[in-house]
């Protein structure tokens, strides 16, 4: 059995990487128009997910008839979603502080 002095190893990080000193206040009410806001955009972004997720499964209907379509449909939705998330910070460099 090993022996010593373990205090420091045992030790708990609530985080793998340290950024540096973040104070954190209590949330007060001023926040709760702001987490109305953000609940809203979330409640109409489902939505939109909801829709356009009904349109794709239309056009899959009616268009990927053969079982060939289907992963050349996969590929050509992933290298989209794939460049725009690589592109992403090429285009957008900066982050805005407020």
């Amino acid at each position: 059995m090993i022996s010593g002095d373990w205090s420091a190893t045992l030790e708990i990080n609530a985080s793998a990487l340290k950024f540096g000193v973040v104070n954190v206040s209590a949330p007060t009410i001023r926040v709760i128009p702001g987490c109305f806001i953000v609940g809203a955009m979330c409640g109409v972004m489902g939505a939109l997910f909801v829709i356009v997720n009904n349109w794709m499964g239309f056009f899959r209907k009616y268009y990927i008839t053969k079982t060939w379509m289907r992963p050349i449909e996969t590929a050509i939705f992933s290298f989209c979603i794939t460049t725009v998330f690589f592109w992403a910070p090429y285009v957008f460099p900066k982050c805005l502080n407020s």
